[in-house]
């Protein structure tokens, strides 16, 4: 296989001297599990009394965990990378002369305008006092006010979706005469980095470094 072929060529170098140190990276199948388990092997030369090569240390750890970490990683950031492409963007606008908020975007179905009552009937019953609040924010003109994220009902999936909610000012004559954002559906996003979230606590339970005790191969 390509790893023997790289570990004879390997210990080949090290035993005349070619290479001072090397690191191979191994799999095997435990018989205990059936499952992969991958080695990082640190070699080295061993020399004798007169400083001549007379072995090979062959040091080993147990990085499995520290693997599946990281290629759990790498598909969690291709997934963020694919929801962040298709993810849906409900546009927004509040009125405060009218008190209407005006939607743009197909997981609303477009209903426009809203009044207080029927835009809180698309926010989940947990999430709908942060929005009261941020009303009321915004009824006194507040220019500063941070991104949020709630649960959304959307029509187009029958659900309510996590979404993050932004607001900017709009101004008119040095007024701010309503605000407007987004609302960036996030919940396949959210779904993934709970999952990330849930595997690391699985792998922090394993000791994905231990040392097996290094090994002197005499040539």
């Amino acid at each position: 296989s390509k790893t023997q072929n790289e570990a004879r060529e390997i210990l080949y170098k090290v035993a005349n001297g070619e290479l001072t140190n090397a690191t191979l990276i191994s799999e095997f199948i435990d018989p205990e599990d059936n499952r992969i388990r991958y080695i990082r092997n640190g070699i080295a030369p061993f020399h004798n009394e007169d400083g001549n090569i007379d072995g090979i240390i062959i040091s080993q750890h147990d990085i499995t965990g520290e693997v599946i970490k990281t290629k759990s990683l790498q598909k969690y950031q291709i997934n963020s990378g694919i929801v962040n492409k298709v993810a849906q963007i409900i546009y927004w606008e509040y009125d405060l002369a009218s008190k209407l908020t005006y939607t743009r975007g197909s997981m609303l179905n477009d209903e426009i305008p809203m009044n207080k009552e029927k835009f809180l009937s698309y926010v989940h019953p947990d999430d709908q006092h942060h929005i009261i609040s941020y009303m009321e924010l915004m009824d006194n003109h507040v220019e500063q006010l941070d991104s949020i994220e709630i649960r959304v009902y959307m029509p187009k999936y029958k659900q309510f979706r996590w979404s993050k909610f932004y607001i900017s000012p709009l101004w008119s004559e040095n007024k701010i005469i309503g605000y407007t954002g987004i609302l960036h559906d996030t919940n396949d996003e959210r779904e993934n980095r709970v999952h990330l979230e849930r595997l690391n606590a699985q792998i922090n339970q394993v000791m994905y470094m231990s040392e097996i005790s290094p090994f002197i191969w005499k040539l």
